[in-house]
């Protein structure tokens, strides 16, 4: 279930069509009112569509994590998790 909803956010977020989920860690943070849970991905991008008529305007590619982030308190743990993953998973072909 948690995979299916995964692969619809990365359609709504990207225009992605078709994708491998590759289940990293579960992860919590609390924010001013509430603990939030979630599970970070990484995903094995097969094919791109169109981006969905939704809230984001643009899809954009970057080599390092970018300044501006809306939680700053876990996203820089979460890439430093995924790059971690990426290195340890090397025969699965992910770079």
């Amino acid at each position: 279930m948690i995979n299916e909803t995964a692969k619809r956010e990365l359609f709504e977020e990207t225009g992605c069509k078709d994708v491998e989920l590759f289940p990293i860690c579960d992860y919590s943070m609390d924010d001013s009112n509430n603990k939030i849970f979630g599970r970070l991905f990484f995903a094995r991008i097969k094919k791109i569509g169109q981006l969905p008529v939704s809230e984001i305007d643009e899809v954009k590619l970057f080599e390092n994590l970018p300044l501006s982030l809306t939680y700053l308190e876990i996203q820089p743990k979460l890439f430093e998790k995924t790059l971690a993953f990426i290195e340890d998973h090397e025969g699965l072909h992910l770079k």
